[in-house]
């Protein structure tokens, strides 16, 4: 889905607070809520009403360009995103490594201060998930994951996007093993489990 559960939003923006980056990654920007909640939390907090004065950068990667832009009938509609995102790169994480490092470059920093992943990795095969949870280590002081646990999520790609699918089963030891902090576990509505994990450099 496009969209986080609200039960970790009172953590996800106390996090972010104390954090209080200067430049976010979103993988898997969705409907824009890590861009949301870093201009309504610390930007307007800040005083920072106007996009031309926030001063923060929030750059996104989201694989289903649609959610955030339409072509129909050769108009282009912009949601959203593309106001709270300075740079969203509409590519498949799987390829970071192709884009990334020249925003870095581009931005003159070394890393980003917060990766946000919510709701991302079960998209990915089992060891591309694994492996891209290394991988980001490269490119963020802080990460947040949020993600399925469990059993019972077993969803399918849907007729508009198959990138909806979830491709692997996780547990807690998988994320903690990538040297992941488990934070908290809840259950959902209908029993299903979601875990929330930080890392910090």
């Amino acid at each position: 889905m496009a969209l986080s559960r609200w039960e970790e939003l009172p953590f996800t923006i106390d996090t972010i607070r104390k954090i209080n980056p200067k430049y976010v990654l979103d993988c898997g920007v969705g409907f824009g809520l890590i861009g949301f909640i870093t201009r309504q939390y610390i930007n307007c907090m800040r005083q920072q009403v106007m996009p031309k004065e926030w001063d923060i950068i929030v750059d996104g990667i989201e694989i289903y360009k649609e959610y955030c832009i339409k072509i129909e009938n050769k108009f282009v509609y912009e949601n959203i995103q593309t106001i709270l995102y300075n740079k969203i790169y509409f590519e498949n994480i799987m390829n970071i490594d192709n884009y990334i490092p020249n925003r870095l470059k581009e931005l003159k920093i070394n890393k980003y201060d917060l990766i946000t992943v919510y709701d991302m990795i079960e998209h990915l095969e089992f060891n591309d998930g694994i492996n891209m949870l290394n991988k980001l280590k490269n490119y963020g002081n802080n990460i947040l994951i949020s993600l399925p646990i469990g059993d019972r999520w077993d969803l399918k790609g849907t007729k508009n996007n198959k990138y909806e699918a979830h491709l692997a089963k996780w547990e807690v030891e998988d994320i903690k093993n990538c040297l992941y902090q488990h934070i908290k576990e809840y259950v959902i509505p209908g029993g299903r489990k979601m875990g929330l994990f930080y890392y910090k450099k």
